[in-house]
C-alpha cells in the first residue's frame, strides 16, 4: 500500500506539472503526420518529375536553367520561412489577447459589478499591441522576400528564353529538330516551377524535425 501511495503521488505530480507540455507535444506530432506531410510529398515530387521530364525533352536547356535553380530554391525557402515564423508569432500574440477576452467574458458579471470595463479594455489592447507589430513586420518581410524571389525567377525566365531561342535558331535548318517553342515552354516552366516548389518545402522540414523530437517524449510517456 505504501508503494502504491508513492506511485500515485508521483503520477499525480507528473500530471499536474507536465500535462500542458504533453499536450503541446501531441499537437506538434499531429502537425508532423497530418496534411503537411502530403503537401511536402506533393512539392517534392513535383520538382523531381518536372526535372526528369525536362531532361527528356531538352537536356541542354535544362542544365542551363538548373544552374539557376539553387538560387530560386534558396530565395523561396527564405521567403516561406520568414512568413511562417512571423505568422506563428502573430497567432501567439492573438491567442494571448483572446485568452484575456475569454477570461473577461467568462466573469462578465464580476467585471461590471466592480466597474472594471475600462481596465480590462486597456489590458486587452496591450495584449493586441504585439500582434499589430508582428503583422507589420510580416507584411514588410513578405513583400521583400516575395519581391526578391520573383525578381530572381523573372531573371531565370529571361535567361531561359535567350538560350532557348538560340537553340531553336540553331535547329531551324535540321529535319529532325530537337528544340521547338513547345520544348522551350515545357522545360522553362517545368524546372523553374519545380525549383520554386522545392523551396517551399523548407518550413515543412522544420515541422517534421520538431514532430520527431516531440514523438520521443510522447513514446517515453507511453512506455512509462
Amino acid at each position: 500500500k505504501r508503494n502504491q501511495k508513492i506511485i500515485l503521488e508521483q503520477s499525480g505530480k507528473w500530471n499536474i506539472k507536465n500535462f500542458s507540455l504533453f499536450h503541446r507535444d501531441l499537437e506538434k506530432l499531429r502537425e508532423g503526420i497530418g496534411e503537411k506531410l502530403s503537401i511536402f510529398i506533393y512539392l517534392l515530387m513535383s520538382f523531381v518529375i518536372a526535372v526528369v521530364c525536362s531532361f527528356i525533352y531538352g537536356w541542354k536547356l535544362t542544365l542551363v536553367i538548373c544552374s539557376c535553380a539553387p538560387i530560386i530554391v534558396i530565395s523561396a525557402a527564405v521567403a516561406a520561412e520568414m512568413q511562417s515564423k512571423m505568422t506563428e508569432r502573430e497567432l501567439k500574440a492573438y491567442s494571448k489577447a483572446g485568452s484575456v477576452a475569454e477570461e473577461v467574458l467568462g466573469s462578465i458579471r464580476t467585471v461590471i459589478a466592480f466597474g472594471g470595463e475600462k481596465k480590462e479594455l486597456v489590458r486587452y489592447e496591450d495584449r493586441l499591441a504585439p500582434a499589430e507589430t508582428c503583422g507589420k513586420k510580416k507584411g514588410i518581410y513578405s513583400g521583400l522576400g516575395g519581391g526578391t524571389m520573383y525578381m530572381i525567377i523573372y531573371c531565370c525566365y529571361a535567361l531561359a528564353l535567350w538560350y532557348g531561342i538560340t537553340l531553336i535558331l540553331d535547329d531551324r535548318d535540321k529535319d529532325d529538330k530537337d528544340y521547338t517553342p513547345a520544348v522551350l515552354i515545357i522545360v522553362m516552366f517545368g524546372v523553374i516551377s519545380g525549383a520554386q516548389n522545392l523551396g517551399f518545402t523548407a518550413p515543412y522540414i522544420e515541422t517534421f524535425s520538431t514532430a520527431c523530437g516531440s514523438a520521443v517524449s510522447i513514446f517515453n510517456v507511453i512506455d512509462r
